[in-house]
């Protein structure tokens, strides 16, 4: 079974998740929906359509749309209660997964998706969010088992990975080293996690801007002391106002 889950895990182009008890007519319907899934092109927050039909990757190389708007899914199908429970006992990985692949992913392949995710809470805690029983009915999630131990790991540790798969898979030129730059403002735990995320990865220099009097020792020892391809100034301005 488990050299199957390899082959499937690698091969696979649509998931269906099968709750308890689905009849084999309501998993064809399930297939069959998903075939015929919304359109794979995201839409701007602020006039809707988009021009040039933005796909997946293009969303990750352009961060906002040129209105100025977020980019979002034209529809979006929520997990359903009994497909919520088959994702209970599964890594946070795992998880992210199967909850990414509900985007549509244009022409990104979800093995590609799970690499890169494998690869982005290798350097988190063998339990990447684990959930603390308090007393009854209440539970405390810890998010600090990141490289940082800031909660924001959770997605910088993805999101360079994520535009440097987008960068290489879009180039004209495959020949060629291809790069990209970020210049980041932060007020403190921001700065500390991206700088960690990008410094891990070839070719993704950054540039960090922090308040001179608006971070922590700890946080601005951990900014000072990044390596690789960054830079760190701290600047006399506040950018939270």
């Amino acid at each position: 079974l488990a050299s199957r889950e390899n082959v499937y895990e690698n091969s696979y182009d649509i998931r269906i998740i099968i709750g308890k008890d689905e009849t084999q007519k309501d998993i064809a319907k399930k297939i069959q929906n998903q075939l015929q899934q919304q359109s794979k092109f995201y839409e701007t927050t602020r006039n809707g359509y988009t021009k040039n039909n933005q796909q997946f990757l293009d969303t990750l190389q352009k961060g906002l749309a040129s209105d100025g708007g977020l980019f979002v899914t034209r529809s979006f199908s929520p997990l359903a209660l009994d497909e919520l429970q088959r994702l209970v006992n599964l890594s946070y990985p795992e998880i992210a997964l199967r909850i990414m692949e509900r985007f549509p992913l244009g022409t990104f392949h979800p093995s590609h998706l799970r690499y890169l995710l494998s690869q982005a809470y290798s350097t988190f805690d063998k339990n990447t969010l684990p959930v603390r029983r308090l007393r009854k009915n209440q539970y405390l999630i810890e998010t600090f088992h990141g490289p940082t131990a800031s909660f924001k790991d959770l997605s910088l540790q993805l999101l360079p990975r994520l535009m440097q798969a987008a960068t290489e898979l879009t180039s004209n030129d495959k020949t060629k080293s291809n790069r990209f730059g970020l210049l980041v403002a932060t007020s403190g735990d921001t700065g500390c996690a991206v700088l960690d995320a990008f410094a891990r990865l070839p070719g993704t220099p950054i540039v960090v801007l922090y308040p001179n009097t608006g971070v922590s020792t700890i946080q601005k020892a951990q900014m000072q002391t990044a390596s690789n391809d960054v830079c760190v100034l701290g600047v006399d301005a506040d950018f939270d106002f």
